[in-house]
């Protein structure tokens, strides 16, 4: 075996074993997410979804993260079709799209 192809060989050993430890996820662990209620209150930002999950925070990236770790799993919220807007926390609306990454076609009410 040449130089070269010891190499290539080792490179692609390396790759490979970059690629293989990944991490996979149960899918009984996924808590979907298909209606989410944002409401700000006494300067806090509450929000609630599907399930039970609570979360609340100076922002709505903060009230995010306190939902996602009070969650009894992993909150999925890829797939959420409604956004709940309450009449004080219109001006948040961006700021939670960012924060959780909800998918465009979200139904803000």
């Amino acid at each position: 075996m040449t130089k070269h192809a010891r190499l290539t060989l080792l490179a692609a050993l390396l790759a490979a074993a970059w690629l293989l430890p990944f991490r996979g996820q149960d899918p009984a662990d996924l808590l979907p997410v298909q209606t989410l209620v944002m409401d700000c209150r006494d300067g806090q930002v509450y929000l609630y979804g599907d399930g039970g999950l609570e979360g609340q925070g100076a922002s709505p990236a903060q009230a995010m993260d306190a939902l996602v770790q009070n969650a009894p799993g992993r909150a999925y919220l890829a797939q959420t079709e409604h956004l709940v807007v309450t009449q004080p926390a219109l001006s948040q609306v961006a700021a939670l799209y960012e924060a959780a990454s909800l998918r465009l076609a979200c139904g803000v009410f």
